[in-house]
């Protein structure tokens, strides 16, 4: 079960970005599910295709039920329906795409690897920061 704060992080990313209000994939209202990996708002129907990828494609979260894990919480705020699919564009994937080659094309995986990369940035940024301590 996410805890209190997990679902105010998870809406305050939702909150952000009006585009997140709608599933990434098909645009349907009132996403209740997440792809973690690449930081997109999905509904229960889509969420069900990601989980069919694999986690190693895409990993999904319920934005009700399940537990969150810090990177991921991370990688929601970071990430965003708008940005992926701005990304997508501008790399040769169209909106209408499937799925499958959707998430599984070269453009995706990099977005994906993009994303990771500015979470554990961040991450290490912050340790060191309560390492230095007050100045």
């Amino acid at each position: 079960m996410a805890t209190t704060a997990d679902l105010q992080t998870i809406m305050a990313a939702r909150l952000a970005d009006p585009a997140n209000k709608k599933c990434s994939d098909c645009g349907g209202a009132n996403p209740t599910w997440a792809s973690a990996s690449f930081g997109s708002f999905i509904c229960l129907d889509c969420a069900g295709k990601h989980r069919a990828l694999g986690v190693h494609v895409s990993f999904v979260r319920s934005t009700h039920m399940d537990s969150w894990k810090q990177h991921e919480l991370d990688a929601m705020k970071k990430g965003g329906n708008s940005k992926l699919a701005k990304y997508l564009r501008q790399n040769g994937v169209s909106a209408d795409t499937p799925i499958e080659a959707k998430y599984k094309s070269v453009a995706a995986q990099r977005y994906k690897e993009k994303l990771r990369a500015e979470v554990d940035s961040a991450t290490v940024l912050a340790a060191s920061l309560c390492r230095a301590g007050p100045t």
